[in-house]
């Protein structure tokens, strides 16, 4: 048997870019499956290659004086 390196939420989260508090989102709503070794889950590198990350937050745009009065 193959012995596969497994993460823990910190270093996966490090790896993919995001909060620890994210990557928990990411398992709850099914982006990242994990394995669960007792009440800890870990991931392998397979699981965190496959994660679908989540979208980045595009930047609101700022309005201009002239943009904003011509609104108003």
């Amino acid at each position: 048997m193959e012995d596969k390196k497994l993460y823990t939420p910190s270093e996966a989260a490090k790896i993919l870019g995001v909060s620890t508090w994210t990557l928990r989102q990411m398992r709850q709503m099914g982006r990242i499956q994990g394995t669960f070794l007792g009440n800890t889950t870990l991931y392998t590198e397979e699981q965190i290659k496959n994660a679908v990350l989540p979208r980045p937050k595009t930047p609101k745009k700022t309005l201009t004086q002239d943009e904003a009065k011509a609104i108003a």
